[in-house]
């Protein structure tokens, strides 16, 4: 929950230079897969194992 609060504010601070513009069926395709995947746990790591992978923590 908290990386997509993060992922969000980056998102909106600078703006997003592509809003609006329209999207390819076959990338709004892979996007949803990846979304899924990650929700399932087949993809990304925990921010928790990020933090301390990279000593942040």
């Amino acid at each position: 929950m908290l990386e997509d609060i993060i992922e969000q504010k980056l998102i909106e601070l600078p703006g997003d230079p592509d809003e609006g513009l329209p999207i390819r069926e076959s990338v709004r395709d892979r996007l949803l897969r990846q979304r899924r995947a990650v929700a399932m746990g087949e993809r990304g790591e925990p921010f928790e194992v990020v933090v301390q992978r990279l000593g942040l923590g």
